[in-house]
This record gives structure tokens, sequence and C-alpha cells, in this order.
């Protein structure tokens, strides 16, 4: 499947696109593109400093398209990065150039020129082929670069967004410090990498002018050996000639090195800049970590000094009234608790309630059932009665064309006989034609009173109205028990909860075991539910086989059978796989009906328990003003703790104190147990509706390790040939004695080594 960037119609924009350029030659699709000449020449047209003349014009061989290729990726990545505050600095992350030079089929081109518009529509020159699009080419094709832009764009969202998602889950100090000792790694690296190229970069001056000064001299004794030399002249002149092309090509080469080695310093220039400047927003960074230890100090600080308050709790004398009202709260829990066994009734009523209008919900949809099927069965019996109408309605015309053609031969034939010759018995004959026509008027006359009455009286009016209202009652009737249904799942699930949190606040033996008991119940009805979902599938795939099945003993029953036969055991085989496949397919409308009906149901319980949390954070709140009332009320009355009956008293206000702490524990616990909850609800309802998403997160978590796993590699390697690197560079520094030092005696070994002694 072709990508939004290799579609026909972009290729099509493309190439209308190229030809707005002044191009040599016209260009008629994106294939010409593979040996760079046209790449190199919109370059030259948006980067004034390239000139295409470095490429090889005649290229024929893949090498050399490759060779103008990655010449022109090289200029292009030099140009968009050469100005980091840019737009286009993230366009050389967003596509392959190695891999389009290596492989350069149309989907490869299609990418590169996708890059192109890019840097067309978002460089420094923009509004001037902005304009030549708007103005040379047409509706469809603007559409199509735009779209060709607007994938780019997205592209560019989608790795800033996975960065950010990658970051979302880290902790912020972890983050920043790993942050700031990465960018410290990379300044370290960049360094080592600019100081190793610099040092390439001399040894390739010294031995460019090393070669050139050989070069000269070869020339000048080359000119010295034509002047003085005879008899085998032309011999050395050919090896010196020799000897002279290949100074050129390592010239040429060295060149080449050179080259690309300034195109290095120069993104490792851009690169180091773009750390300079991370380094400045990490020298930020630490300083808003410090000022965040500083407050988190202060913070503790607050704490050690709510702690000490607390300590002084023993002088208290304001609280008694508060903390009877929360005594007298505490005895209502108690008493509330005692009801346990009343609910646990109302739970098992309910339970035998909802189990009675799940069997009234399954005889509902049984009766639905019923009605589709006799709905099925008359819209069969229509559909014969309406062929039997055609049927009827085709031999009413087939008999009135018999009986025009009887008339006309009739006519025919009278006149035939009247001219020929006259008939002895002319009142005998047409007695014959009168009583024939007779008949004839009599039939045509009965087929056109059946054909009337078929025509206008079909029969089905009130049969199709019958069935339409009962349809119409039917669903009524499924809607109200959708409801009725809604509402006592609600009311169970209420109770459930009410029954949890009274088991959690017990701590009995019987109420241990009805917990066990309990959990087993559910874990059970999980099993069944998971036993169920086999069950159904297990069914389907035999469905599946034994309609295959019956497919292969019909083909092989054709086979074997006359035409006739087959043509009927054909037709059986498909009559009985379309019933299976539509006993299917109502099967999976019932499946979709009832998921549906769950879907809504979890919407109203996540509402539900929103609510429940938001009032349990309410009351938590208000808890807590409570115990800093206390706490503003015990640091005003320090001074009274000089009464040992008052201590007493305070000593009590403390354990009732305790208890409210307690009391405000389990409810801070409630309240999470509901956000968790809540949260359940909402990530099975999302499950639901979205399907996948949790394994396509799943799979894009895996494939981000991958990543960084890869790249963890990819660092270790590239320490690796670094230290290498420099361990070559450090022994190639240390000079034998016996190598020589001037430029003379290095020309000297050189040409001694070069040139046999004769």
């Amino acid at each position: 499947m072709k990508s939004a960037v290799s579609s026909p119609s972009a290729q099509a924009a493309f190439v209308n696109w190229l030809n707005l350029f002044p191009l040599d030659s016209k260009v008629t699709s994106v294939d010409e593109l593979s040996d760079g000449l046209v790449l190199a020449k919109i370059l030259e047209d948006m980067d004034g400093s390239f000139t295409a003349d470095e490429l090889n014009q005649n290229a024929s061989t893949w090498l050399e398209k490759k060779a103008n290729l990655e010449i022109v990726f090289r200029n292009l990545d030099k140009y968009t990065c050469q100005d980091p505050d840019s737009d286009l600095d993230w366009l050389s992350r967003s596509y392959k150039p190695k891999e389009i030079a290596h492989s350069p089929d149309t989907d490869a081109l299609c990418e590169a020129l996708a890059v192109f518009v890019c840097v067309a529509m978002a460089g420094p020159n923009r509004q001037r082929y902005i304009g030549a699009i708007q103005a040379k080419l047409g509706p469809k094709y603007q559409s199509e670069l735009a779209t060709v832009f607007r994938v780019k764009q997205n592209q560019l969202e989608r790795l800033n967004a996975e960065e950010q998602q990658a970051s979302k889950s880290r902790d912020r100090e972890l983050e920043l410090e790993e942050e700031a000792a990465r960018l410290r790694a990379e300044v370290e690296a960049v360094k080592n990498r600019y100081a190793d190229v610099l040092t390439r970069l001399e040894r390739l001056n010294l031995s460019y002018g090393d070669l050139k000064e050989d070069n000269d001299k070869l020339r000048s004794e080359i000119e010295e050996s034509r002047k003085h030399t005879s008899g085998n002249t032309e011999g050395i002149i050919a090896k010196l000639e020799e000897r002279l092309r290949e100074s050129e090509e390592i010239i040429s080469r060295q060149e080449s090195q050179i080259e690309e080695e300034n195109l290095a310093k120069m993104r490792l220039n851009s690169e180091l800049a773009q750390l300079r400047k991370q380094t400045e927003n990490l020298t930020v960074l630490q300083d808003q970590v410090h000022e965040l230890k500083q407050t988190n100090q202060e913070l503790s600080k607050k704490a050690n000094a709510a702690e000490r308050y607390k300590q002084k709790l023993e002088s208290q004398h304001g609280i008694e009234n508060e903390l009877k009202n929360l005594q007298y709260e505490l005895d209502e829990a108690r008493k509330d608790q005692g009801g346990y066994q009343t609910l646990k009734a109302q739970v098992e009523a309910q339970s035998t309630s909802i189990g009675a209008y799940r069997r009234m919900q399954e005889e509902t949809e049984l009766h639905l059932n019923e009605l589709r099927t006799q709905k099925n069965q008359f819209a069969e019996l229509l559909a014969s009665k309406t062929q039997e109408l055609d049927r009827v309605t085709a031999q009413s015309a087939l008999y009135e064309r018999m009986i025009e053609e009887q008339r006309e031969q009739i006519t025919s034939n009278g006149v035939v006989r009247r001219s020929r010759s006259p008939s002895p018995e002319p009142t005998s004959a047409k007695a014959r034609d009168d009583s024939a026509m007779v008949s004839m008027k009599l039939e045509v006359s009965k087929l056109k009173a059946e054909n009337a009455m078929l025509l206008n009286g079909r029969g089905f009016t009130a049969t199709n109205d019958q069935l339409r209202s009962d349809l119409e009652h039917s669903k009524r009737n499924a809607t109200e028990l959708t409801q009725m249904l809604h509402e006592l799942r609600a009311q169970h699930v209420a109770s459930t909860h009410t029954l949890e949190g009274l088991m959690n606040n017990m701590t009995s033996e019987d109420t241990e075991a009805y917990r066990e008991l309990y959990r087993s119940q559910m874990q059970a009805q999980k099993e069944l539910e998971e036993e169920k979902r086999r069950s159904r599938k297990m069914e389907a795939e035999l469905r599946d086989a034994n309609r295959e099945l019956l497919q292969l003993r019909t083909d092989y029953k054709v086979v074997t059978n006359d035409s006739i036969d087959a043509v009927q055991e054909l037709k059986k085989t498909h009559e009985l796989v379309s019933q299976s496949l539509q006993g299917d397919l109502e099967s999976l409308r019932k499946d979709y009906e009832r998921l549906e009906v769950e879907v809504k149901e979890r919407r109203q319980q996540v509402m539900d328990n929103l609510l429940k949390s938001e009032g349990l954070r309410e009351q938590n709140e208000k808890l807590r003003e409570r115990a800093s009332r206390i706490v503003d009320a015990a640091a005003q009355e320090e001074a009274n703790a000089s009464n040992p009956a008052a201590n007493q008293k305070l000593d009590d206000t403390n354990k009732k104190y305790e208890r409210l702490k307690a009391a405000s524990q389990s409810l801070k616990e409630q309240l999470q147990k509901a956000d968790q909850e809540r949260y359940d609800l909402q990530r099975r309802l999302r499950t639901m509706e979205q399907g996948g998403a949790y394994a396509a997160l799943k799979a894009a978590n895996d494939q981000t390790i991958k990543n960084l796993q890869r790249e963890n590699a990819m660092i270790s390697t590239a320490w690796y040939d670094l230290t290498s690197r420099l361990q070559s560079n450090h022994v190639v520094l240390q000079r034998r004695q016996d190598t020589p030092k001037t430029w003379i005696g290095k020309s000297r070994q050189m040409v001694n080594n070069a040139t046999p002694r004769r």
C-alpha cells in the first residue's frame, strides 16, 4: 500500500512542481531523478552557495548515480543545519539519505522530494516558491503538495510527542540530572570528535601539500627526462605518467576527504552551538532544582513545627464539645454497623429480584426472537407472493401476445380463404370461426379479471401493518426492560459496595468466612465467564469447520454427479450456508446489543463514582478543617497546662483525637478506594470503546524500549570506536627516530621508495 507521499497523485504533483524550476529539460516521471542531476539543479536554485558542477554529468552506472545523490543529500543537510534556530533542522531526521542513495526507487525518491518541498515551503525563500505554486499549478496539485507538507509536519509532531511521552513518566529531578550528565557527555564527545577532526584535517592538509609538491617535482622530472634522455624515454615517460595519475587520484581522494571533514566540522560546530544552548538551559534547570530543594527544606521545617504543635496537645481545653460531637458521630456509626444482617438480607433479596428480572429479560428476548422469526416468515411469504404475482403477470402478458397472434392468424386465414376459392359450406365455417372467437374472448376476459384482482388486491397490507405494530410494541418492551435492568444493576452495585465497606470495618470470624466465600464466588464467576467465552469461540470455529466441510462435500458431489443434480445440490448447500451465516450474524448482533448496554451502564457507574468521590473528598476536607481548628486552639491555650486535672482531661481528649484521626484515615482510605474503582471503570470503559488501544500502547512501549536498547548499544560501540581511534592517533603521533622531519627528506624518501634503482 502506497503512502500519501508516494501515491500516483502525489507523483504527478511532484513532476509538475519540478517543471517550475529552470531545468535543462522537462521531467516526465519521478524515476528520472535517480541520477541526482535534477535534484542538484533544484538545490542550486534554493542554495546559492551550491553548484551542480560538482556532480558527474554523464552518470550511467549505479555507483556514479549513488555518488551524485550522496553529494546532493550532503549539501541539502548542510543547508538545513546551517542555522540551528531555523525551522529546517528537523528535516535531517525525517528521512534516510544513505538508504535513498543506495536504492533510489520510486518511493525513496518521493520521500526525498517531500523533503525538498518542505525546504521550499519553510525555508528563507518560501514566499517566492509558494507564490509560484499558487500562480502556475492547479488546485489539485496545490492540495497534493499541501498534503505532503502536512504529512511531514505530522511526522515532526509525532516525534516530539514520543519524546514528550517518554519524558512524562520519569522523575523530574532524576530527569534533570540525567539530562545534565548526558549533555556533559555529549559536550565531551563533541570536543573529542572536534579535536579528532582537526587532527585529521591537519594531517590531510600536510599530506595534500606533500603530494602537491611531489606532483610538481614529478612533472619537473618528466620534463627533464624528456629533454635529456633518449632511447627508452617512452617507457620512462609512461611510468612517470602512470605515477602522476596515481598521485592525482590520491590528491582527488584527499580533496574529497577534506571536503567531508569540512562538512563534518560545520555539522559539529552546529551541534556544539546547540549543546551550548542546552548547557545554558541546564544551568537554569539546576538553579530551579536548587530552589526546589530549598523549598523542600522549608516545608520540612514547617512539618517539624506542626509535629511539635501536635506534642503540645496536652494543654488543650477548648475542644471538648467538638470531641463530644465526634464521639456521638462514632457511636452512630457503630449503631449503623449493626444493620449488617439487614443489608445482607436486602442484598440477597435484590439478587433474587435481579435473577427474576434476568429471566424476564431472557423470556422477552425469546419473544423478540419469535417475532423476528415470524417477521422473516411473513417477509418470505410476501416475497413468494410477489414472485407469483410477477409470474402471473408475465403469463398474462404471454397470453395477450398469443391472443394477438391468434387474431392476426385468424384474420389472415379468413382473408386467404375468401381470396382463393369460395367454400361450398360458408355458413358452417363462419359458425366455427365465431365460436372460436367467442371462446378466445371469454378466456381473455377471465385472464384480465385475474390480473386486475392480483394487481389491485394483494392482501398483504393488513398483515404488514400488524407486523409493524407488533415490532414497535416489542421495541418499547425491550427499552423498558433495559431501563429496569440498569436500575437493578445500579442498586446491586451500591449494595455490594456497602456490604464490602461493612465487611472491611468488621473483624469477626463470620465476617472473614463470608468475605472468603464472597471472593471465591467472584473468582468462580470470572472463570465461568472465561469458559463461556471459550465455548462461544469454539462453537464459532466448529460452525466454520462444518460450513467448510459441507462446501467440500458439495464440491465432491458436483464433480461426481450430473449437471442438474449438481445445480440442485449447490443450491441446497448455498441455502444451508446462508442460513448458518445468518444465524451467526444474528448472534453477533445480540452480542453487540448486549455490549452496548454494558457500555452505557459502565458510563453511568463512572459518573456515580465521580459524584461519590467528590462527596467523600468534601467530607475529608471538613475533617481536615476540624483538625486544623484543634491545632490552633491547642496553640492558643498552651499556657493553661499547669492543672493536673486539666492534664488528665487533656489525655482523654488526646485519645479522642487519636480516634478521630483513625476515623479520618478510614475515610481517606474509602476515598482512595473510590478513586481506584473510578480509575478501573474508566480503564475498562476505554478498553471496551477503543478495542485494541491497550495492546497498541503496550506495543508502542515495547518499541520504545527496543529503540532505547539499540541506542545504548550504538553509544557503547561509538565510545569504543572513539577510544580505539584516540589510541591509534596517539601511536601515529609517536614518530620514529629514523623518520625524516624536513620536507626535503620526506620527498627524497618518497621518491626513493617509489622509483626502482637501475
